[in-house]
């Protein structure tokens, strides 16, 4: 299956990880099914609405390496970001400024944020091992404060916070 829509796809650069606009169709990777293997997931495997609502974030265990982006007011599809591992957690932030912000981790060593005005990879310092003190380790998870001006990443044995001045009160 070719898609047509616009998409956002994570590449690797000489500086880490950014993202390009895909206008060419394109075939993301599937995992097949094996019903047989009961380790094997399939369906909807994350789902998150935005705190407004507008928003609907889904990943599929088939398409573990996408994250499709709903916009239920138009019950549409807005947006298909491909990254290059396969994406094990996503949180919304509150808006600020009427903006919603998407966290989504690869169990690696960038944090990605979309909004309706781009996608950002920011690359976590103390990531890359879990050898020596204070290093995180892979991000596995992502979760914001209620207020969204703070982002928790958690590692296996560590976790750290992101603030974000500009989110501040």
């Amino acid at each position: 299956k070719q898609w047509y829509q616009r998409r956002v796809r994570e590449e690797k650069s000489d500086s880490g990880s950014r993202f390009a606009i895909v206008t060419d169709p394109v075939t993301p990777p599937v995992v097949k099914a094996n019903h047989e293997d009961k380790y094997i997931l399939v369906g909807v495997g994350i789902v998150r609405f935005s705190p407004s609502g507008r928003y609907l974030a889904t990943r599929s265990d088939s398409s573990p390496h996408l994250i499709w982006v709903w916009d239920i007011s138009t019950l549409s599809l807005c947006a298909v970001v491909w990254f290059i591992a396969p994406v094990i957690s996503m949180e919304w932030s509150c808006r600020h400024a009427g903006v919603e912000t998407l966290a989504a981790t690869t169990n690696g060593d960038h944090v990605y944020l979309w909004s309706s005005e781009g996608v950002l990879a920011v690359k976590v310092p103390n990531c890359s091992t879990l050898n020596g003190a204070g290093e995180l380790g892979p991000v596995r998870s992502v979760q914001w404060a209620p207020k969204g001006n703070c982002l928790a990443l958690k590692g296996d044995y560590h976790y750290c916070l992101c603030y974000f001045p500009c989110y501040q009160e």
